[in-house]
């Protein structure tokens, strides 16, 4: 991701307990993104069923937010 490596397991982790997703069930990957010329970082995470939209928009906010702080890196997409 511009020019850096980002370990999938590494923006994985940073999902690992915030409420409403399931651990371990969550996977991250690189997809190339030509107009930008880098790869763009897509996050997949199973929430429980239960979990209602205003929920899931908070749980991405807070992963986005981690992953900046973290990594210094922006996600892509957070499904």
């Amino acid at each position: 991701v511009s020019g850096r490596n980002v370990n999938p397991e590494d923006v994985e982790f940073l999902a690992e307990g915030l409420p409403g997703l399931h651990p371990g069930r969550t996977v991250a990957f690189g997809v190339a993104d030509e107009r930008a010329g880098t790869e763009r970082i897509i996050v997949v995470a199973e929430a429980g069923a239960d979990t209602t939209p205003d929920a899931r928009r908070a749980v991405e906010r807070e992963l986005r937010r981690r992953a900046v702080e973290a990594l210094g890196i922006a996600l892509g997409e957070v499904r």
